[in-house]
C-alpha cells in the first residue's frame, strides 16, 4: 500500500496509472489469500474488497480529468473540471480512510496479520495523501497562472476601456480559449476606437447641423411671423365680415368688418355664441351644422343685427378647417353684404314684372296684329278673286276687247296678281309670327327642287336679259325640309337676284358640301351690292333699304319670310355683298339620307295580302302629293295590287277637282300642299255632298300629337306619318276601303 501511495502522486502519467492498477490487483489478491477464522473477519474482508473496487472506480475518473498539450504536458481543464478532480481526490481519501478502518478491525481480529497489513496500508495511504496534496498544489498553481492571472488582465483592460483609453490592448498570449478571448477583446477595443472616432466626426457634424438648423428655424420663425402678420392684414383688409367658430359654436376670432357689422368690440365677440348676432339664431345654427356635415356651405342667406338695431342682409360662405392630422377644429365663415343688392333685386323684380306685363301686352298686340293681318288677307282674297276672275273673263270674252281696253285689262291683271303676291307674303309672315304655320319636314331632293325653281324663274330672267347659270350637282343630295316652303325660299332669292340686277347681268346658283354633313346653296348676282348699313337692316320687316322710290315694287317682307322659314326648317341663311360688285345670298342645311324606294319590299307587302277574287271591280285611290319621290313610292307600293287603281294630283285644287270628277274610294292627302293646303282641301271635300262620303287619310311628316289630334278632329279618316311603315299603310288603306260608303265611325283610333 505504501508503494501504491507513492506512485499515486504521479497518477497523471501513464506509467503511474499502470502501476496503480497492478498494485490494486495485488492488494485484491492478498485480501483473497488472507485466512479468516470468524464470520466477522469474512465480513470485514468482504467490505474491504468493496472499498478496493470503489477505489478502482474513482481512480480512472481522476486520471481522465487531465488533457495533454501538444508538447506532451498536461493542463487542467476548466474551473468545473478542477473542482470535479478535487472532489474525486477527496472521495479517494475518504475511501482510503474507510479501508484503514476496516484494516484496524482486521488487526484487532488478527493482530499479527493486521500489523503487517496495517503498516503496508498506512504507507500506501500516506503516499496517497502526499500525492493528493501535491496534486492540489499543482492544480492551484495551474489555475492561478492559467485563469486568475488572465482574469486580472481582463479586469484591467475593461477599466481602461471604461476610462476611455481606446489605445489600450491586452498583452496576453495563450494558445487556448482565453487567448482567443483576449484577441477578440483587443479587436473589440479597436472597433470601439474606430466607432468613437466616427462618432466624434458625427458629433462635430451634428453640432454644425444643429447650428444650421437653429439658424433656419430662426429665419423660419421670422418668416412665419411675417406671414402671420400678412395673413392678419389680409383678414383685416377684407370688407366682408370674417369669423372663425369653434366646434362648440363659439367665436374664436373676427376681423374689423365683423366688429363694424355687429357694433361689438372684438374682445367681447370672442368666446360668445356666434348665432346670437343674427336675426334668426336657429337658422344660423342650422347653417353651422350643415357646414360640419357637408364640409362646405355656399350663399347661405342670413341677416346680422347691429347692436343699434340696424339689419344687414348677408350671404354666408363657410367651410371647415382642420389641423395637420385632418381633425376638424371649427368653421371659417365669410359674409357678403347683399343689403343693397337685395334692394336692387326687389326693384329689378318689380321692373321685370312690369316688363313681363308690357311684353304680354306687346305679344297680345302682336298676336292681334297677326290675327288681323291673317283675317284681312283672307278677306282680301275674296274680292281679289272676283276682280281677277272677271278681268280674265273680260279678256277672253267675245267680242275681244279693244286695244285700249286690252291695255287697261293688262294693268288690272298685273296689279291684281301683284296684290295677290303681297297678300300671300303678308299672310305667311302673320302665320309665322303667330306660330300657326305648319311645316311638313321630309327628305327633299335638291336636284328636283332646283329644276322646278329654274323653270319658274327663267321666264323672268329672259324678260330682263339676265343670264341664269345652275351648276350641276355632283350627286343626288337630300335635305330635310318642307318641299313647298323650300321652293318658296329659293324662288324669292332668285327673283330678288334677277330684279335687283343690272341689265345684261348674271345669276349663278351653286351647291357645295361645306362639311361632312352640310350643304350650302349660294345665289350670286351682279347687282349694285349692299352697303354695311343696308346689310345691318336687311332682314327687318317692311324695310326696303331705301328702294321705295325705285322702279321695283315690293313690301320688304320677302327676305324676312325666307329667313324665318329657313330657320324653322333647321337651316341658316346669310349674305355677302360688296357695293358695285353684287351680292351672294346663301342658305345651309344638314344633309339627309333619302328614303330608298324598294320595289321588292313593297311587292312582298302587297303579295302578302289575300288574293282578290276574279271578277272583283278595282277600287280607286287618289293620292294628292307635290313631292315626286313620295308619289313614286306609293305608286310602286300599290303597283301590284290588282284591286287598286292609283290617281295622283300635284296640288290641293287639282285634288279637289279629281275627287269630284272620279269619285275615288279613298283619298290619300298630303297636309302641306302648294296653293290650298291639305287641311283646307279636306274641309272643301267634306262640305261638298258629292265627296263628303269619301274617306280621306292624312299623310304628313309632322308627328306631333296635337297636330294629329287636330287633323282627326277636323274630319280626316286617319293620319299617317312619314316615313311610311308599309304594313301599317296597307292596313289603314284596307280599313278605309271597308268603311261604309255613306260615312265612317269617328270613335275608331286611326292614327299611325
Amino acid at each position: 500500500m505504501r508503494q501504491v501511495a507513492v506512485e499515486t502522486a504521479l497518477f497523471h502519467e501513464l506509467r503511474s496509472q499502470d502501476q496503480w492498477q497492478r498494485k490494486m490487483a495485488s492488494i485484491s489478491s492478498e485480501i483473497d489469500r488472507m485466512p479468516t477464522t470468524t464470520t466477522l473477519e469474512e465480513s470485514s474482508l468482504e467490505r474491504l474488497r468493496k472499498k478496493i473496487d470503489l477505489m478502482q472506480i474513482i481512480y480512472p475518473r481522476l486520471t481522465s480529468r487531465t488533457r495533454s498539450t501538444p508538447d506532451g504536458s498536461t493542463t487542467p481543464g476548466s474551473e468545473l473540471e478542477v473542482a470535479m478532480e478535487t472532489r474525486a481526490v477527496a472521495s479517494l481519501l475518504v475511501v482510503t480512510q474507510e479501508v484503514i478502518d476496516i484494516a484496524h478491525e482486521l488487526i484487532r481480529g488478527n493482530r499479527e496479520q493486521a500489523k503487517t497489513a496495517l503498516l503496508r496500508m498506512q504507507t500506501s495511504i500516506g503516499m496517497v495523501i502526499l500525492a493528493m496534496g501535491a496534486l492540489i498544489v499543482f492544480v492551484w498553481l495551474l489555475v492561478s497562472r492559467r485563469i486568475l492571472q488572465p482574469l486580472r488582465i481582463f479586469e484591467q483592460g475593461t477599466k481602461q476601456l471604461a476610462a476611455g483609453n481606446y489605445a489600450h490592448r491586452l498583452k496576453l498570449v495563450q494558445n487556448d480559449e482565453i487567448g482567443d478571448l483576449a484577441e477578440e477583446f483587443n479587436a473589440m477595443i479597436q472597433r470601439v476606437e474606430a466607432a468613437a472616432v466616427e462618432l466624434g466626426k458625427h458629433r462635430d457634424n451634428l453640432a454644425e447641423q444643429v447650428l444650421s438648423r437653429t439658424t433656419e428655424l430662426t429665419k423660419a420663425k421670422v418668416v412665419a411671423e411675417s406671414l402671420s402678420q400678412y395673413a392678419r392684414s389680409l383678414i383685416e383688409a377684407s370688407l366682408d365680415p370674417l369669423v372663425t367658430i369653434s366646434a362648440q359654436g363659439k367665436i374664436t376670432d373676427v376681423n374689423d368688418a365683423s366688429v363694424q357689422a355687429t357694433g361689438v368690440p372684438r374682445e367681447q365677440l370672442i368666446g360668445t355664441d356666434f348665432s346670437s348676432y343674427f336675426t334668426e339664431p336657429e337658422e344660423a345654427r342650422k347653417g353651422y351644422q350643415r357646414t360640419f356635415s357637408e364640409g362646405l356651405v355656399r350663399n347661405y342667406p342670413l341677416a346680422i343685427r347691429h347692436k343699434t338695431g340696424r339689419i344687414m342682409d348677408v350671404l354666408y360662405n363657410a367651410a371647415v378647417y382642420t389641423d395637420a392630422k385632418g381633425m376638424v377644429l371649427g368653421v371659417f365663415a365669410a359674409a357678403r353684404d347683399i343689403t343693397e343688392r337685395k334692394l336692387l333685386d326687389q326693384v329689378l323684380h318689380e321692373k321685370n314684372a312690369e316688363l313681363e306685363r308690357a311684353t304680354a301686352a306687346a305679344e297680345k298686340a302682336n298676336l292681334g296684329k297677326s290675327d288681323f293681318l291673317s283675317s284681312m288677307s283672307h278677306e282680301l282674297r275674296t274680292p281679289l278673286n272676283a276682280i281677277l276672275g272677271f278681268a280674265q273673263l273680260i279678256e277672253s270674252d267675245s267680242p275681244a276687247p279693244t286695244v285700249s281696253q286690252k291695255r287697261s285689262l293688262d294693268q288690272v291683271l298685273i296689279a291684281g296678281w301683284y296684290l295677290l303676291e303681297l297678300i300671300n307674303e303678308i299672310l305667311d309672315l302673320a302665320q309665322i309670327e303667330s306660330g300657326k304655320i305648319v311645316l311638313s319636314l321630309e327628305p327633299v331632293s335638291m336636284v328636283e327642287v332646283m329644276d322646278e325653281c329654274r323653270a319658274m324663274v327663267e321666264p323672268l330672267a329672259t324678260k330682263r336679259c339676265i343670264k341664269m347659270t345652275f351648276s350641276p350637282l355632283e350627286s343626288a343630295y337630300f335635305i330635310e325640309a318642307d318641299r313647298t316652303r323650300m321652293k318658296q325660299v329659293l324662288i324669292n332669292l332668285l327673283s330678288n337676284a334677277i330684279k335687283y340686277n343690272k341689265p345684261g347681268g348674271s345669276v349663278i346658283l351653286t351647291c357645295a358640301v361645306v362639311a361632312a354633313n352640310s350643304i350650302r346653296i349660294n345665289i350670286q348676282d351682279t347687282g349694285t351690292g349692299l352697303t354695311p348699313e343696308q346689310m345691318a337692316q336687311l332682314f327687318q320687316p317692311f324695310n326696303r333699304l331705301g328702294r321705295e322710290s325705285g322702279p321695283e315694287e315690293g313690301t320688304g317682307i320677302g327676305l324676312v319670310v325666307a329667313k324665318r322659314l329657313v330657320e324653322l326648317m333647321g337651316g341658316t341663311i346669310g349674305v355677302e355683298s360688296a357695293v358695285g360688285v353684287g351680292s351672294a345670298f346663301w342658305i345651309e342645311f344638314k344633309l339627309k339620307t333619302a328614303r330608298q324606294l324598294d320595289i321588292e319590299d313593297a311587292a312582298q307587302v302587297v303579295l302578302a295580302r289575300p288574293p282578290v277574287p276574279e271578277g272583283t271591280q278595282a277600287r280607286t285611290l287618289l293620292y294628292v302629293e307635290d313631292n315626286p319621290a313620295n308619289l313614286e313610292l306609293i305608286e310602286q307600293l300599290l303597283a301590284r295590287r290588282s284591286d287598286l287603281r292609283v290617281l295622283s294630283a300635284a296640288d290641293g285644287n287639282l285634288g279637289i277637282e279629281y275627287a269630284r270628277a272620279y269619285q275615288p274610294d279613298v283619298i290619300l292627302m298630303d297636309i302641306n300642299l302648294p296653293g290650298i293646303g291639305g287641311l283646307e282641301a279636306m274641309k272643301v271635300l267634306r262640305s261638298d255632298p258629292s265627296t263628303a262620303h269619301i274617306p280621306i287619310i292624312a299623310l304628313s311628316a309632322n308627328a306631333l300629337p296635337r297636330d294629329i289630334e287636330k287633323s282627326l278632329a277636323a274630319g280626316f279618316f286617319g293620319y299617317l306619318t312619314k316615313p311610311v311603315k308599309l304594313d301599317e299603310f296597307m292596313d289603314h288603306v284596307d280599313l278605309a276601303l271597308k268603311s261604309p260608303a255613306a260615312g265612317w265611325n269617328a270613335d275608331v283610333d286611326r292614327s299611325f
